[in-house]
């Protein structure tokens, strides 16, 4: 290459011959590829004319001589400095990464090529021959706001993280998962991830390997959301406009988050922009959305606000869809369907009910961010959601409202700490005419936290957290009458922690990541401590504890956390983690349906926590220079205080429901797979999740163990996405699709009836003995986004449109989310029983949708 140029090359004594290089795939010019070949070999050169002479580097060499760059990472748009970001030397492998005011410093041989990587932003490459200090402005991978995916890290990050069980998502691929109803959903993104999975279609939450939803810490920057769902789970309350980057930890779970034992979903808010306006309109078929970011004062207080919501009762859009809709049931009888955690189903797969309320919801997101001075800054988070629902028993809304005040205190270059006031509530409302439901909770938390970043590359964490409780359980009024009775008294708890953490990298071969918390549950008064007997359920006795702080009931548990990588080279690695979590607060229910009225309960002198000791290792491998990710973990998690309720409950409506709460124990264990392509024109990953979760209680199932509703034999998720952009024509597409397949949920259904009179008792056999028919679908879409006809404005701002179109549920699989026992007089088979033998009685799967066409068209400046 370089002979063409019309050099002529000579070498000089000592020229050793066969000494390969490595070239980016780009083309070079003439005296970058002179200065690869000078890095890459033992080989300097001399231009002296058209001449160029190779020779043997000596050891005075100017190669050889030790250079430093330092300096500052920035974000690019609001200026302000990115923290734990990767500086590393390309060379060498080696790096460090920027402190709590984004600053780094690295040594290395001249010429230092560096490469800066952080999650969300464009790499940048450096090369510099002498000491150099510089101010990088990294720039966010994509502007699109509305887009998440796993990606934009340094190209080993799969093998070299310390992290295990941790999958980060960010801002620049999510349009590759098709949207669904018009909205880009958070939670059908996650649910691609080896080991998560959808409770069902339409359903609130997710599962993470074999645990509860409950089980599911959820925050919004910091704050706790207690039913992340709109439309029952057809939407999370997620505005992928109002999202800048979330983490998932599956374990490894550091000791900062606690109270819950299964999972961690940390969502990260949009800052506001404190240089200029930003902002999105996005119209869909049901829903539309906004954002805004602006600089009030410029560099000092930046404000961003979001807002979405239905432009149309979902029920409108359903009768559409699915107009040629019809109901039918399967017959149930006490020898139908499949036992056992591998059982089949009494249920056909044929025509389906389809549920249609008349739904609307809302919400609206905020952040205000005011840079006091230096070393100060103040940031309010806020969120504000409600759901309504209209249909034929009447009435019903819910929703979360939260806020979150946080002082940031920069002490120097080592030492920050930051102080939170945090409240959140969940509650819920339901008129049927005669009969009104209520029911709510509330916490309000006060969080200090230290973190100190040592010159030996080490990185320290601890604080204290501590949070108040308020359960009301609720009350069911009876209009007609002048008295209201609550079924359940209020309850009060406070949950606080102390935790340390500590990180470290030795020689880039091994690092740990080790943690303690030590969580301390208190249950407060007013409120009475209560003693059943065992047989009956019957009060025995009571103690009243009539003061606000009176102690009714105290838990203390310590968590010790640990993780550990060792990298073998580049291209593998193994890692472990430990963690144990106490959760004190669970989410109660009475059927194989998640719904937005399960209660949740704290922890009571009769209801012991959950405590959860959960072990995983894995096996990290990159393929073809890093273009292939692959990964393998296998976990293994145990469970004492697993709790259900008894069988015979039907309804909450009862002053001493925690006396029908049966606790036990529980085991999940599985092994996950994933390959993963994160770069190029098409991008794709396969994951896999092989693995069984079991409860055991003594008074259910006679003693033995059975498979709990969230317990998913097989899942298997597939990912793709292609952007034509070497093909001019097509350049502005991106054609992405989906393929979900998991096994059915356990259900619980009798296996017969008989009569007491003319009242039809259900006669049980077992727990979660069904299971649901296997869930399945394939998604495509494509999005348009025509560099043509976007609009530059005389400030040199960009306004660009785009289009996306989707369609869900390909080949319209009527995907069953829970079953309905109906009783109908004059069928044929059924159970004859007692005194009505012409009654028949009926499994009924009800189904969300099947096939559904999306569109959006957004608008971003």
């Amino acid at each position: 290459q370089l002979e063409k140029t019309g050099h002529s090359l000579s070498y000089g004594n000592g020229f050793e011959k066969d000494q390969n290089i490595q070239l980016p795939n780009k083309e070079l010019s003439s005296k970058d590829l002179l200065f690869e070949i000078k890095r890459q070999t033992s080989l300097d050169f001399k231009i002296n004319g058209k001449s160029i002479t190779f020779y043997p580097k000596t050891k005075n060499s100017k190669s050889s001589k030790t250079v430093t760059i330092s300096g500052k990472l920035l974000d690019s748009n609001t200026k302000e400095p990115i923290v734990g970001a990767t500086i590393y030397n390309v060379d060498t492998k080696t790096g460090v990464a920027t402190d709590i005011e984004g600053k780094f410093s690295l040594k290395g041989t001249s010429p230092l090529t560096v490469k800066t990587s952080f999650i969300g932003y464009k790499d940048t490459v450096i090369t510099t021959s002498k000491n150099t200090s510089v101010s990088i402005s990294m720039k966010p991978s994509s502007s699109k706001l509305s887009e998440f995916v796993v990606s934009a890290k340094k190209p080993n990050e799969n093998v070299t993280s310390t992290e295990v069980s941790v999958e980060k998502l960010n801002i620049e691929q999510i349009e590759k998962i098709p949207i669904v109803m018009g909205e880009t959903d958070i939670f059908k993104t996650i649910q691609m991830l080896p080991g998560i999975n959808s409770v069902a279609e339409g359903r609130a939450g997710f599962i993470v390997r074999g645990g509860g939803i409950d089980q599911n810490l959820i925050l919004m920057d910091g704050m706790p959301l207690y039913y992340a769902s709109h439309q029952r789970g057809l939407y999370s309350v997620f505005n992928s406009a109002a999202i800048s980057e979330m983490t998932i930890y599956k374990g490894g779970v550091p000791a900062r988050f606690g109270g819950r034992s299964s999972a961690v979903l940390d969502v990260r808010m949009t800052n506001g922009n404190f240089e200029k306006y930003t902002g999105a309109i996005s119209l869909g078929l049901i829903t539309s959305k906004f954002s805004l970011g602006a600089p009030v004062i410029k560099d000092k207080l930046s404000v961003f606000v979001a807002g979405r919501g239905t432009r149309w009762g979902f029920g409108y859009l359903s009768d559409r869809i699915n107009s040629n809709s019809t109901n039918a049931t399967s017959e149930k009888g006490g020898s139908s369907g499949g036992k056992g955690g591998g059982g089949g189903t009494s249920v056909s797969d044929g025509k389906l009910t389809f549920f249609q309320p008349e739904e609307r919801w809302y919400d609206f997101n905020t952040k205000i961010i005011w840079k006091v001075n230096p070393k100060n800054r103040l940031t309010f988070s806020g969120y504000y959601g409600k759901d309504y629902a209209y249909t034929a028993a009447g009435l019903t809304n819910w929703g979360n409202q939260a806020g979150h005040l946080k002082w940031k205190h920069t002490f120097n270059d080592k030492l920050l700490s930051n102080t939170s006031l945090i409240a959140s509530r969940y509650n819920t409302f339901g008129d049927g005419g005669v009969y009104q439901f209520n029911s709510e909770i509330g916490t309000y938390s006060f969080k200090q936290e230290f973190s100190y970043f040592s010159t030996g590359g080490s990185a320290w964490r601890f604080g204290l957290q501590s949070e108040y409780q308020d359960f009301n359980h609720g009350s069911l009024v009876d209009q007609t009458q002048d008295d209201a009775g609550k079924f359940m008294p209020q309850m009060q708890g406070l949950e606080s922690a102390l935790y340390t953490e500590y990180e470290k990298t030795f020689k880039e071969k091994f690092a740990v990541h080790l943690g303690l918390r030590l969580s301390i549950y208190n249950r407060l008064g007013p409120g009475h401590t209560t003693v059943y007997d065992e047989e009956s359920n019957e009060e025995i006795s009571q103690t009243e504890f009539p003061g606000n702080t009176d102690v009714m009931a105290t838990y203390v548990n310590p968590e010790p956390r640990a993780s550990i990588t060792y990298i073998l080279n580049e291209k593998n690695s193994i890692k472990a983690s430990y963690n144990r979590n106490a959760q004190y607060l669970r989410l109660m229910t009475l059927s194989s349906d998640i719904t937005w009225y399960d209660i949740w309960m704290p922890s009571t002198e009769n209801i012991t926590p959950m405590l959860t000791d959960q072990v995983a290792v894995g096996y990290f491998r990159n393929f073809f220079n890093n273009k292939f990710e692959f990964s393998t973990e296998a976990y293994y998690k145990h469970q004492n205080g697993v709790s259900d309720f008894e069988d015979g409950l039907h309804n909450y409506l009862i002053d001493n429901l925690e006396a029908y709460v049966a606790q036990g124990t529980g085991r999940a264990y599985g092994i996950e797979f994933s390959i993963e392509k994160p770069i190029g024109d098409f991008t794709g990953r396969i994951s896999y999740n092989l693995g069984e979760a079991l409860t055991t209680i003594d008074v259910i199932n006679q003693g033995r163990p059975y498979n709990n509703m969230f317990d998913i034999t097989h899942s298997l998720n597939t990912q793709y996405s292609y952007n034509p952009s070497k093909v001019k024509v097509l350049k502005d597409f991106t054609f992405s699709l989906n393929f979900v397949y998991y096994t059915g949920r356990p259900v619980t259904l009798p296996e017969n009836y008989y009569y007491i009179g003319s009242t039809a008792m259900p006669y049980w056999e077992g727990r979660n003995q069904y299971r649901l028919p296997d869930y399945h679908r394939m998604d495509i879409g494509v999005k348009y986004e025509p560099e043509y006809l976007s609009i530059k404005t005389k400030k040199n701002r960009k306004i660009q449109p785009s289009l996306d179109i989707s369609l869900y549920n390909l080949y319209n699989r009527r995907n069953i989310f829970t079953i309905d026992i109906v009783n109908s007089v004059g069928g044929k088979g059924g159970n004859n029983a007692g005194t009505n033998p012409s009654s028949v009685f009926s499994a009924q799967g009800r189904s969300t949708f099947g096939f559904v066409p999306s569109f959006q068209f957004n608008l971003k400046f």
